[in-house]
């Protein structure tokens, strides 16, 4: 795998080891430069051969992700592929008792239809489902009026007791009593209007 990026770092290393062996040429006798200059040779060579290495070592990886992923994808369709067919398992024995479910009427007995008549006109699709009717009772609505939440109350006060002891004997603020008494005045002139 060529990259661009990786001869661009290769090129700039051996320019900054090149540029730091120039200034020592000068200073150095000439075997010893050609020797240094032979160990960054070595040295770069290394470099490159670790560096093959490590894209041989990810290409690998790569490869061998790409077959495990298309493994599972195999596995994954054949599992589908078995739930598929006992689905379709079940829905053919839901069908057969369903229509040994089917009560035969009277009637049909009556004009001697077998068995077989009855269920071939009974017959429903496996997975038909009627809607559900349910027939509840409806319970009567509650008072939702302000003297309807609040019976004893307003028997209270109707009673003549004060707001004061009406709090005190229902556990309640007087702030709160005044409140619930306001309220029910105002709602008994809105209806009116």
């Amino acid at each position: 795998m060529n990259q661009p990026w990786l001869y661009i770092v290769l090129l700039g290393g051996v320019i900054i080891v090149v540029g730091m062996m120039m200034p020592r040429k000068t200073k150095e006798p000439d075997s010893q430069g050609t020797d240094s200059m032979h160990g960054m040779e070595a040295a770069l060579e290394q470099f490159m051969e670790n560096m093959e290495e490590e894209n041989r070592q990810m290409v690998e990886l790569i490869a061998k992700s790409r077959k495990d992923a298309q493994t599972n994808a195999k596995a994954y369709d054949e599992r589908i592929k078995q739930l598929e067919i006992r689905c379709a398992e079940l829905e053919r024995q839901m069908g057969k008792h369903a229509l040994s479910a089917a009560p035969i009427p009277s009637s049909y007995i009556t004009d001697k239809l077998t068995y077989a008549e009855h269920a071939a006109l009974h017959q429903t699709p496996p997975l038909a489902t009627e809607p559900v009717v349910s027939f509840e009772p409806e319970e009567p609505e509650e008072d939702t009026s302000i003297r309807g939440r609040y019976p004893e109350l307003f028997d209270l006060y109707q009673s003549g007791k004060s707001i004061e002891s009406i709090s005190k004997k229902l556990g309640m603020n007087k702030g709160e009593v005044q409140l619930i008494l306001q309220l029910s005045k105002q709602e008994e002139v809105a209806p009116h209007e």
